[in-house]
Formats: C-alpha cells, structure tokens, sequence
C-alpha cells in the first residue's frame, strides 16, 4: 500500500474518530443540560408543593372553628325529658338540614370549585338594648321557650379553595330598621372573629356560584322587597330566596329543600316577632303592658309559630326513624 493510500485512510479513520467523540461531547451536554433541568424543575415542584402544603394548613385553621361550629350544632339534642320544660337547644338541626357528617365533601382546604352553603344563627342585636328578662320570664311561661330559642339567620357560602367566604343576610336583626320598616341588603366577610359569634350552624348544600352572582341575586330580591314586613318581606324570605338558587340539588334535593324552608319560616317569624314584643314591653308600662290585649295576642302567636317549629322538628325525626325502619 502506498504512502497517499495510507495517508488517506488514515485521515478517514481520524475524522470519524472525530465525529464520534463531538457526537459523544453533545451528547454529554445535552445529558448535563437534562440533569440541570430536571434538578431545576424538581426544585421548583417542591417549592411548589410546600407552597400548596403551608396554604392548606393555613385555610384548615380557618376552616376548623367553622366544622366545630358545625359539629356541636350535628351534636344530639338532650334528652327531654332530663331537661326543664322551657328550656330549648340551639344544636336541634332545622327541619331537614343536612347533618355535618353526611356532608359529600369534608370541609377541609380543597381547590374543588363548589362551596359550602351553611345556615348560621347569631344571637339578636338591638344595639344598646338587650331582651328584658322581663319578656323572657313571659315567654318562657306561656310559650316554654328559652333565650337559646332567640336568634337572627344569615346565609354563609364557604369557600374552601383560596377565595373568600361570605355571610349574606338582612339588616332585621338591628331594631332601628326595623321600626322604621326598612329592608337592608348585607354582605360581611366571613371571618374567625364573625365564625365565634354564631350560636348555631347548619349545612344545607354545594353551590358553584360565585360572590358576584350571590350579590346580584340578593340585590334582585331587594329590588323587589324594599320594605320590611314580619309576614312578607323579612329576613326567611332573603334565606329562600338564596337557598333555591345555590343548593342546586348535588346535596339537598328539592324535597328536603322545601322542608328546610317549612321549619325556617316559622323561625324566622318567631324571632321578628319576639324582637317587636321586646320592644314594647321596654318602651312601654311594663306592667299594664304584659297584661294587655295586644301583648297577650303577640305571645300566643309566638306560641303557635314555636308549635310549628316543634311540629316540623318531631315529623321530621319521625320520618327519620320510619326511613331507618325500612332500610
């Protein structure tokens, strides 16, 4: 073989080892870029991921006053029997609320789209004025009703992503408007410190509807209802109005929805009721007025609507237990 020949091969032989080693060079690199990029992603997932973990553990502490709330209310009412004739519990579920326990999803931190719909009872506010013991020493004689049985009610959608939470309801628990016959729309954040005034809550339902729509609807009932009235326009009726438009059936069927409202209503009723008797009981003689007519008619109405609500509670139990029979 001649010295060109051989020059040549040679020459062939050194550029492909040539190729092969900047193949294998890029190959490296690209590997190392590989491993730089995966180590860079898997650094940003775990931030990500104790991002996401300090968040739920932030929402769950603010979530876990409200399931207590919710818990004690699900509790079983006493006995009866073992407690005095006009004492009352504020834990009997109304009507046909659902209890915490059947709840479909735990209300804990989740980024699921559909919120709680909770029904929340707070005790009445007449600003400086408080319930006389007077009127509840009157109630509690002819109806059999306890200061546990005086409250004002208000819708909360529960959020339990990363948005806010809402309480929605109408100004009747202040008895300035109502004296004046005035409807107020309101909205509050729900917050820790609002979460620890409730006496009660109830769940009722899942709604995927926004803050924004919640407001608009309650704004269309007041268009509509601009004046308070006890029997027409008052508080239940804001409730049942919202409650039909969020509880859109996955928890609360329209059945048990409209029995809900059945023990609402008379609730509600009750308590403007007993607002109005404490105000003219304090504003007036107090002894010529718990002996007059119109008080005596305002107490027997209280006592025919705390008949109603007693009524739908023991149906309600009744149903329980032939349902629980069948199965």
């Amino acid at each position: 073989m001649g010295f060109d020949a051989w020059s040549k091969k040679l020459t062939k032989a050194s550029e492909a080892t040539q190729q092969f080693i900047n193949k294998k060079w890029e190959e490296g690199k690209e590997t190392i870029n590989e491993r730089r990029a995966r180590a860079a992603a898997e650094e940003e997932a775990a931030k990500a991921a104790a991002a996401e973990a300090q968040l739920a553990k932030e929402r769950n502490e603010f979530l876990a006053p409200i399931k207590a709330k919710l818990e004690a209310s699900s509790s079983p009412a006493p006995n009866p029997a073992e407690a005095p004739a006009a004492e009352s519990t504020a834990r009997d579920a109304p009507g046909a609320a659902t209890s915490y326990h059947d709840m479909e999803q735990p209300l804990e931190f989740s980024r699921d789209s559909h919120k709680a719909v909770l029904l929340v009872t707070t005790p009445i506010e007449f600003g400086p004025i408080e319930l006389s013991k007077q009127s509840y020493r009157l109630l509690a004689r002819h109806v059999g009703m306890s200061m546990d049985s005086i409250c004002h009610w208000a819708l909360c959608v529960i959020d339990r992503g990363v948005g806010k939470s809402w309480a929605y309801d109408l100004m009747s628990d202040r008895l300035e408007l109502n004296m004046i016959g005035k409807n107020v729309f309101r909205i509050n954040e729900v917050t820790p410190e609002y979460v620890q005034t409730w006496s009660s809550a109830y769940y009722v339902g899942e709604t995927t509807k926004s803050h924004e729509e919640v407001k608009m609807l309650g704004e269309t009932h007041m268009a509509l209802n601009p004046k308070y009235s006890l029997l027409e326009s008052n508080c239940q009726h804001l409730a049942e109005t919202l409650m039909k438009a969020l509880c859109d059936g996955r928890i609360v069927s329209q059945h048990k929805l409209d029995e809900e409202l059945k023990m609402v209503s008379p609730k509600m009723a009750m308590d403007m009721m007993m607002n109005k008797l404490d105000f003219k009981l304090d504003s007036s003689d107090s002894k010529g007025a718990v002996d007059s007519n119109e008080v005596k008619n305002e107490v027997n109405i209280i006592g025919e609507l705390w008949g109603r609500v007693k009524k739908y509670r023991n149906d309600d139990k009744k149903s329980g237990k032939e349902e629980k029979e069948k199965k």
